[in-house]
């Protein structure tokens, strides 16, 4: 009787573990693609990706990272993931794209900060000749970084340029905002109430 209970119960956990999709997911959630480990807004965050953003936040807290300062970074690398993904439908909305030249001129001209932290000597100061030689060895594996490049720096940077360049502030809300911030000014400094100003 022992033996045919443990068989029935193998047998029902096996059949609803065929019914959810993976057992323990919760019915009605989208089941994730291999390799995904998360979601924003439709965009996918890989693991990949959160496995690189870690090593990136752990070079910029420190080489000596303990259990704390590698949960900080966790954390920081989600937090980042997340905005980068609220970003990156905003790029795709908008059909912002990075060329491959543009790519390569990234790298060899204005490396991102996040990529040159792991050439931080003791000092703190930036080891340029180690980068561009790992830069140009051809056994190093450079894809997370050009993903990294491609997909989210490039894009962000031309997101920020459109959207400054869009935003315009008309002539009566900017001749309002620096009446308002003046007579701020003049109430902070204690002149008269009535004082006129040109």
């Amino acid at each position: 009787i022992f033996y045919w209970v443990i068989a029935a119960t193998f047998i029902l956990f096996l059949f609803l573990g065929g019914m959810t999709g993976r057992g323990c997911q919760a019915p009605g959630t989208r089941e994730l693609e291999a390799g995904v480990i998360g979601m924003v807004d439709g965009v996918e965050i890989t693991a990949q990706y959160y496995d690189y953003t870690v090593r990136q936040q752990t070079a910029m807290i420190g080489q000596q990272s303990g259990h704390a300062e590698l949960a900080l970074a966790r954390e920081r690398a989600w937090d980042s993931l997340v905005r980068t993904a609220i970003a990156e439908k905003a790029i795709q909305d908008r059909g912002i794209t990075a060329t491959d030249q543009e790519v390569l001129d990234m790298f060899q001209n204005d490396p991102p900060a996040e990529i040159l932290q792991g050439y931080r000597d003791a000092n703190g100061q930036v080891d340029i000749q180690r980068y561009f030689a790992d830069l140009q060895n051809p056994d190093n594996d450079w894809s997370a970084a050009e993903q990294y490049v491609r997909e989210t720096v490039i894009p962000q940077r031309k997101l920020v340029e459109e959207v400054t360049a869009a935003a315009v502030v008309p002539d009566d809300e900017a001749r309002e905002e620096y009446t308002r911030q003046s007579g701020r000014a003049v109430a902070a400094s204690g002149g008269p109430a009535g004082e006129e100003r040109p």
